[in-house]
């Protein structure tokens, strides 16, 4: 059985840069926290050294988490959205204003790029009713039932 060698870990600006002597457990623990968690996983392969037909290479794999749970709010396509929940590669989102309802893939919010806003919530009750309030600056939204 070969032994697995943690070569180092390092905690950099964009994460941790974990080095393992296992390529196949590297690539095996990358993907368990992609299926895990919202994320985007890149490979990409170099040649280190070589010399006649034997050739050392170094495989980098990337984990790119995606920051969104439920209960997040992110401004995306420049409106206000409410994550509502995450599932097999899926958000769906309830946009503040309009209280529209879509579905968008990981690889799109990925693509067009999120950003998360400073705001606050809190529960009210008005009447017996639990409402989740939103303040993103000056603007306040009201999701009634959400609390």
């Amino acid at each position: 059985m070969k032994e697995v060698v943690f070569l180092k870990i390092e905690d950099t600006e964009e994460g941790l840069d974990i080095k393992l002597s296992d390529q196949s457990l590297a690539r095996s623990i990358a993907y368990k926290i992609h299926k895990a968690v919202p994320s985007r996983v890149t490979e990409s392969q170099s040649v280190v050294r070589g010399h006649g037909d034997k050739v050392i290479t170094k495989l980098s794999i990337s984990v790119a988490l995606v920051p969104l749970s439920r209960g997040s709010v992110i401004i995306y396509l420049n409106r206000p959205y409410y994550v509502l929940s995450y599932s097999q590669g899926t958000f769906r989102l309830m946009e503040l204003g309009s209280r529209e309802i879509i579905n968008v893939r990981l690889s799109e919010i990925i693509k067009d790029g999120i950003s998360v806003p400073s705001y606050e919530t809190r529960c009210v009750e008005d009447r017996g009713s639990r409402s989740l309030e939103i303040m993103i600056g000056n603007d306040r939204y009201v999701l009634n039932g959400m609390c």
